[in-house]
């Protein structure tokens, strides 16, 4: 059978938008799936993507649960390559003594809320540039793993409960700040890969 058309194709990813399948990059790989099989199959489109669902649908949308899990993992690898770069550790040690300067001569509650504020910043301005229309798995568990740092590294744990020198506690923000930094990093690079290969 002849290469499905574009209208086909945008056809069965409606179709497995209006199933509950959000990720554009996970209906991309799907309708890709979905297309390879219905190629090799004689008749009309029509029919076929019908015989196609009624025996498949429930393995397709189980699959989309595994997709979730492999994309946390794509974006754990992609994390690692950021953190591998050669900015890295000169950002962390500049955070470290800037906050220090800035800060040195404040209270130590005053300063861990100013460093807190700052990621919390980092972290919305990140979020903004990658919450558009198009949703995407990897940048989407990025960004989850991120706020779950904001969340419970600084507001739940909030250092500066537990330890009392202010080096250790600029430290210690300047890491989260950082790890925020290239986590943000890494969304943006990752959203913009898919941008490019799955564009809607």
């Amino acid at each position: 059978m002849p290469k499905l058309t574009t209208d086909q194709l945008h056809f069965i990813d409606t179709y497995l938008k209006n199933s509950g399948v959000e990720y554009v990059d996970i209906r991309y790989e799907m309708t890709d799936h979905i297309a390879c099989a219905l190629e090799e199959q004689e008749g009309d489109f029509s029919e076929r993507f019908r015989e196609y669902m009624i025996q498949n649908k429930l393995s397709l949308l189980s699959g989309n649960s595994r997709f979730k899990r492999l994309a946390l993992r794509r974006a754990g690898s992609e994390l690692l390559k950021t953190l591998r770069q050669p900015w890295v550790f000169p950002v962390l040690m500049v955070l470290v003594f800037v906050n220090h300067y800035l800060f040195s001569g404040t209270n130590l509650s005053d300063a861990a809320s100013y460093m807190r504020l700052i990621f919390v910043a980092a972290y919305f301005v990140g979020l903004a540039k990658v919450s558009d229309k198009s949703k995407f798995s990897v940048s989407s568990k990025l960004y989850g793993v991120c706020g779950f740092i904001l969340y419970y590294g600084n507001i739940i744990i909030i250092p500066e409960r537990f330890i009392k020198n202010l080096w250790i506690v600029f430290t210690v923000y300047s890491v989260v700040i950082t790890m925020g930094c290239a986590l943000s990093v890494t969304a943006l690079r990752v959203h913009k890969k898919y941008k490019l290969n799955y564009a809607t």
